[in-house]
């Protein structure tokens, strides 16, 4: 099938979270969004069609849950149950179950998926970031389960929704250096038919009354930085990203706590979802990439160590220079480097991976130390293959990874849901994708009355970690 390119030059600033602003919060929305300066890593909005396939992944039921102490060195592995996904089609506004199957893993799920994708044509005219007829969405950091073969003890009640993806036959792509806005569409897609209106300026809505949710106490995360600790000397693991939890009922509606972080909190890999029957919304800050994968090449940029912006530009280079010469810093940096390098040894050809770059990137709040890892994709893998290969990304977890996970379930005692998983993009068949990891993130489930908002956040912990700092 054909793809069809319209362009639109000098749109309106902001013009997709204007497009979105002005839709009801009643159906299914996506929105990969980059904020903050305009660099090699956010120069693309997108917002994509939702109204084709969509497949949704649920926890089964008869999970075998882990007795042991990964703390202690006692790892148990295994294949949880397959999953229960569902392929559902929009027909006339609703979506209407197809099929479930159940894939034994998060490889093979993609690879089902993929044969849904719609094969298409390029002029050749445009090179574009993102091509239609592939997917788009939400994986939670549970089904890492079903990438990495462990058994925890804390797992999600049967029937969770733990992902989906919609195949997106549709995308408006904004091209924040330029201004230009461009959409692409398969053949026939309705949108080709549509007029860009003028829209108002998106209003940010005002912040709430601050509050303290509930989270565990000061001396009770102490102490557990003190068992990490303990397992480090011990020789069962080198550093776990271990998180707190923040729960409360909101006042307000999800999307505008969205609308607030864009402002406040500008990254270049921000998103929204919400499924609007599920009742399941998410916004994100996010400025880390999981996974690029563009002609044969698959990249990914660790983010390990962060300092505040300065009040001024003395203070910013002061706290710059201390990010970047501080040996703990550097040596944690460098492990989780190693551990991305060979979790893409595993997808890419041999010889081919190696570290670009190790570079201080400057957010609008906070400054972050970031590498490059990339090497060319094997011939025998797909870009599902890649994804479920390097997902959860080994910067939420820790090293190594499978230890690190099981020891994340016995430290945090819950699943983490949407939290330091990933929303992006994939298409198997044009050899494309792009996913960040959820951090900096606000997840948020509706009740009968209210939404109820959950934050997470973390740090990795290492053998000279201070859990005052």
């Amino acid at each position: 099938m054909k793809v069809v390119t319209r362009q639109f030059t000098a749109p309106q600033s902001d013009i997709l979270l204007r497009i979105l602003a002005h839709r009801p919060r009643n159906q299914d929305e996506l929105l990969l969004h980059s904020g903050g300066p305009v660099t090699d890593l956010s120069g693309h909005s997108m917002l994509p069609a939702l109204d084709s396939l969509r497949f949704l992944f649920f926890e089964p039921w008869g999970v075998e849950h882990s007795d042991g102490s990964a703390l202690a060195g006692e790892v148990i592995l295994g294949s949880p149950p397959p999953l229960v996904m569902i392929r559902q089609r929009m027909v006339d506004g609703r979506w209407i179950s197809e099929e479930e199957t159940r894939p034994a893993s998060l490889d093979e799920a993609l690879s089902e998926i993929s044969e849904h994708e719609v094969n298409v044509q390029h002029s050749g005219a445009y090179s574009t970031p993102v091509t239609p007829g592939g997917f788009a969405g939400l994986l939670g950091y549970d089904l890492g389960r079903w990438s990495n073969s462990v058994r925890l003890a804390h797992t999600p009640a049967p029937g969770t929704l733990l992902g989906v993806l919609w195949r997106c036959d549709a995308w408006w792509v904004e091209e924040r250096e330029s201004g230009e806005l461009r959409l692409i569409a398969l053949e026939g897609h309705d949108w080709l038919d549509d007029e860009l209106p003028e829209f108002a300026p998106v209003e940010i809505p005002g912040r709430p009354e601050p509050r303290v949710p509930e989270s565990e106490s000061d001396s009770e995360h102490a102490r557990k930085v003190e068992q990490i600790r303990d397992s480090i000397r011990g020789g069962h693991l080198y550093q776990v990203n271990y998180g707190r939890r923040w729960q409360s009922e909101m006042h307000g509606q999800p999307w505008d706590a969205f609308l607030r972080m864009t402002r406040s909190n500008p990254a270049p890999f921000a998103s929204w979802m919400n499924v609007a029957d599920h009742g399941w919304a998410v916004a994100s800050a996010s400025p880390e990439r999981l996974l690029r994968l563009d002609s044969g090449l698959i990249s990914t940029r660790p983010i390990k160590g962060t300092r505040a912006r300065g009040a001024n530009d003395a203070a910013d280079l002061a706290l710059r220079t201390e990010l970047a010469t501080s040996p703990k810093e550097m040596a944690e940096h460098l492990m989780l480097v190693d551990l991305e390098r060979h979790d893409l040894s595993a997808v890419c050809e041999p010889g081919s991976v190696h570290w670009t770059d190790c570079r201080i990137e400057a957010l609008a709040n906070v400054q972050h130390l970031v590498s490059g890892v990339e090497g060319q994709l094997s011939s025998s893998t797909s870009a599902g293959e890649a994804l479920s290969a390097l997902f959860p990304g080994g910067s939420i977890t820790g090293c190594p990874k499978v230890v690190t996970m099981s020891a994340i379930d016995e430290l945090e005692q819950a699943p983490r849901s949407a939290w330091t998983g990933s929303i992006g993009h994939l298409n198997q068949s044009a050899g494309q994708a792009d996913w960040n990891i959820l951090i900096r993130t606000m997840e948020a489930r509706s009740g009968p009355d209210n939404w109820h908002a959950t934050v997470q956040a973390g740090g990795g912990v290492v053998i000279d970690s201070n859990p005052a700092d």
